[in-house]
């Protein structure tokens, strides 16, 4: 008999973004000067802006928007000025309820700025003429006005952010291309914790499900590249086992070949053609709106149109699905169903990109029509291709864990419908988070908090840790089961102190029976299994009074 620690342990992570209610305005710009914006200077946050010129020279004018400005300028054209007239619908939240919305108008040196604003009702709300030149203002001329929020806010709110149509899901990259022989790779800097295992055996497949359950992780988003090849085949084997386990699966449609460019159009539409009508139907395969959900990697290969063509000959044929780019860009929302990200890098700029992204997808259907698109952003525990020949050796350091959690809460502040994990066991790339000989079993405890977090619920490392146990019940001496407990519990304990606030309700301590291969447990090999675990139960029933002593 040995004992096993069962802690619940809710995570004190940023709090998610919240729901933010969101109002439509129509402004109309008209101005002779060489460029002018319209500034909100109340707090006010715009979220997505859409412009149409209904009177001058398109060519070289410029339209652009930011956080609290929208405006345009005139670039390599006579005189250089703008000589036009623009509506913008601008969507904005942060929208005081009963007061004034300060706002100004500015411009260059030359000419006005005629400005209208209307609610979404059409109502004139809000008119303003710059003329002026405002010295000291360094060329801005700004003149400031206010807008009454309630003109704003009485005809309704246009959408919701953080109340999206779709279910919290939290999806991992699965890549099922590895052969016993891939291990041999000197580029590969760590291994994984199980064995160096084949992707097309059953029973390894089984513990990456039952882990990604255990963890939180809702479905695999599984690496596809095309008929008949061994992803292909694995697939199968995939959607089988984690149908058995209670896992989703998604294919994650690999649109660049072996080579790094883009597959051809029909080679593409081939490929969908197999995917969807071969396994779209499987019980396993996840489906949104009665649609099989494939992510499509590296959609920026091909320009919107083309993807609208392959899109549009499979309609036809009676073939469709539920369709996720991986880009950047919001325009392929034009004919995809939703945007992911696969790559975190700098955090910084990952705050920024979702901070604008986010919301940018998610109010897309106001301003252009259709149904509401899904918002995927991705967390990573980090990324090392320093030992890939031909790269350009970008490592992003997991920091102990950090960078995930980082990850995590810019994700988290971005209005995500779904949670993307890159990934479970990209191993060349290091962004695995499957149990590793460098990690062991820091990423799945961590997982398993993240995703509690995003779903909302307290965080119970307890299923993780019988399933580690029960795993390892294949081990053929105490003395490996002794250095089994010793690994979880540092894993366990160095999760729990990772520069964050926790607090940890309950500790119990039960008992499990773990069978022993080679021999049964006699009272001195229970000795030097009870003795440790007893001195780690200590160890952690301290650490427990200090953080309550601290946290009181």
């Amino acid at each position: 008999m040995v004992a096993l620690l069962m802690l619940t342990v809710p995570l004190a992570v940023s709090s998610d973004a919240g729901a933010w209610d969101v109002y439509l305005i129509k402004v109309v710009l008209d101005s002779d000067s060489d460029w002018t914006s319209v500034v909100f200077l109340s707090g006010v946050r715009i979220v997505n802006v859409r412009h149409a010129v209904v009177k001058g020279e398109v060519r070289g004018l410029g339209v652009a928007w930011d956080e609290v400005w929208f405006g345009m300028n005139r670039c390599c054209y006579p005189d250089r000025v703008i000589n036009a007239t623009v509506e913008f619908e601008v969507l904005i939240t942060n929208v005081p309820v009963d007061s004034a919305i300060s706002m100004s108008v500015m411009k260059g040196d030359v000419g006005k700025t005629h400005v209208l604003i209307y609610n979404r009702l059409g109502t004139l709300i809000k008119e303003v003429v710059n003329r002026g030149v405002v010295p000291g203002s360094g060329g801005r001329n700004p003149m400031n006005f206010s807008v009454p929020s309630t003109k704003v806010v009485e005809p309704g709110r246009v959408h919701v952010l953080g109340q999206g149509r779709f279910s919290r899901i939290v999806w991992a990259a699965y890549y099922p291309w590895y052969t016993k022989g891939s291990w041999n790779d000197p580029h590969m800097a760590d291994r994984p914790l199980i064995g160096e295992y084949s992707s097309d055996d059953p029973s390894t497949i089984r513990t990456h499900v039952r882990l990604a359950r255990a963890a939180g992780i809702d479905g695999f988003a599984v690496s596809w590249w095309g008929p008949n090849t061994y992803t292909d085949r694995n697939l199968r084997k995939v959607l089988d086992i984690a149908g058995e386990e209670g896992l989703h699966v998604a294919a994650y449609l690999e649109s660049l070949a072996g080579d790094g460019n883009p597959r051809p159009l029909p080679e593409i539409e081939s490929m969908l053609s197999h995917l969807i009508t071969s396994y779209g139907g499987h019980p396993a395969y996840y489906k949104v709106d009665g649609k099989p959900l494939v992510f499509v990697w590296a959609a920026w290969s091909h320009d919107v149109e083309e993807w609208r063509s392959v899109f549009n000959n499979l309609r036809n044929r009676g073939i469709d699905a539920f369709y996720v780019a991986t880009a950047s860009n919001t325009k392929y929302l034009e004919v995809f169903d939703g945007l992911q990200n696969y790559g975190t890098g700098n955090v910084t700029e990952l705050r920024r990109f979702y901070d604008r992204v986010g919301p940018l997808v998610k109010t897309h259907h106001v301003l252009y029509g259709g149904r509401e698109r899904l918002w995927v952003p991705s967390i990573s525990p980090g990324y090392d291709e320093r030992l890939l020949p031909g790269r350009k050796g970008l490592y992003y350091d997991r920091d102990e864990g950090r960078y995930y959690l980082a990850t995590y809460d810019r994700a988290a502040a971005s209005f995500p419908d779904w949670i993307w994990i890159t990934s479970f066991n990209e191993w060349w790339e290091n962004t695995h988070i499957e149990p590793s000989k460098r990690y062991g079993y820091r990423y799945m405890f961590l997982t398993e908090q993240l995703t509690s977090q995003f779903k909302g619920r307290t965080s119970d490392p307890g299923a993780l840790l019988e399933l580690i146990l029960e795993l390892e019940r294949r081990v053929e001496t105490v003395t490996i089961t002794q250095t089994l407990l010793k690994t979880v519990t540092q894993q366990l304990t160095h999760t729990l102190t990772i520069d964050r606030t926790t607090t940890i309700h309950t500790v119990e301590v039960k008992s499990a029976t773990l069978t022993v291969e080679r021999e049964v447990m006699r009272s001195e090999a229970l000795l030097f299994v009870a003795l440790p675990l007893l001195i780690t139960t200590i160890a952690l029933a301290a650490y427990v009074l200090k953080t309550r002593v601290r946290h009181g």
